[in-house]
């Protein structure tokens, strides 16, 4: 195992932490490792200036997002939202923290991964299709499960057919099974599959960072990403899926499992 360049912390609240190294490798990494790294308003506000920063700061050429202590995102904190509603009468803000952090990410330019360890369930599984490179092994797991507690999924909806095809949508958003990195890979929603995904991801992404110059590299990506996408493409498509999702799906609340994680 190589070396890695040195990094420093570049901001640190108590639920991210992001550092970048010298080659411009920015990591952000969701931090609530005693909840599965689940989402919760706060998380989802901080990743979205986290991101901003990266996406404003000349010094970074390539984003990395991963999860504390070897889990990416176990989803939605649901016991939280429940607990917020119990308590104030008033359901959480995670919603607007979401949308916000999904446009950066729909708008930005500069090249993103995701390191699947463990698993990417549900709101966590919208995070990682979000990115343009997926790293996962082969013991880990995308799970969009929202169909599961009688809810739609439409930031995985709307990931899923912007990357991919409505014909893997319906496999993994109708579905609902959970798909591991080897099939991840032959289905072309990860690009790597191995046993140790942070290291192969920072290892690419260092070489990239190195050899590659970062404005192609931006208006590569701001090309392909033209055929498909326009500014008020992701406004758009966020208001029809949202819309279509508070009319369907059950009216029963969620129901909370973990122990099939």
């Amino acid at each position: 195992m190589r070396e890695r360049e040195p990094s420093h912390t570049i901001m640190t609240t108590p639920v991210v932490k992001t550092t970048l190294n010298e080659n411009g490798a920015y990591e952000i990494v969701l931090n609530r490792p005693e909840k599965k790294n689940s989402l919760s308003p706060e998380l989802a506000e901080e990743m979205a200036n986290a991101l901003a920063h990266a996406i404003a700061n000349d010094d970074v050429k390539i984003i990395i997002f991963r999860g504390e202590n070897g889990f990416f995102c176990a989803g939605l904190d649901l016991k939280l939202r429940q607990q917020i509603i119990k308590e104030t009468g008033k359901d959480w803000t995670f919603g607007e923290h979401w949308k916000t952090f999904h446009k950066l990410q729909y708008s930005c330019e500069k090249p993103t991964c995701a390191v699947v360890e463990g698993g990417a369930i549900a709101g966590g599984s919208g995070l990682a299709f979000s990115c343009d490179f997926i790293y996962t092994s082969p013991k880990s797991y995308i799970w969009v499960r929202e169909v599961e507690y009688g809810m739609a999924a439409p930031m995985n909806i709307l990931w899923m057919t912007t990357r991919w095809s409505t014909k893997l949508s319906k496999e993994l958003v109708v579905g609902g099974q959970r798909m591991y990195g080897e099939e991840l890979m032959e289905k072309g929603i990860a690009v790597s599959c191995d046993p140790n995904p942070l290291e192969s991801c920072r290892e690419w992404a260092d070489k990239i960072a190195k050899t590659n110059d970062l404005n192609a590299m931006v208006l590569a990506n701001k090309m392909i990403n033209s055929l498909t996408r326009t500014d008020d493409t992701f406004d758009a498509l966020n208001k029809k899926l949202m819309i279509m999702s508070a009319k369907g799906g059950s009216k029963a609340p969620p129901k909370l499992n973990r122990a099939k994680m």
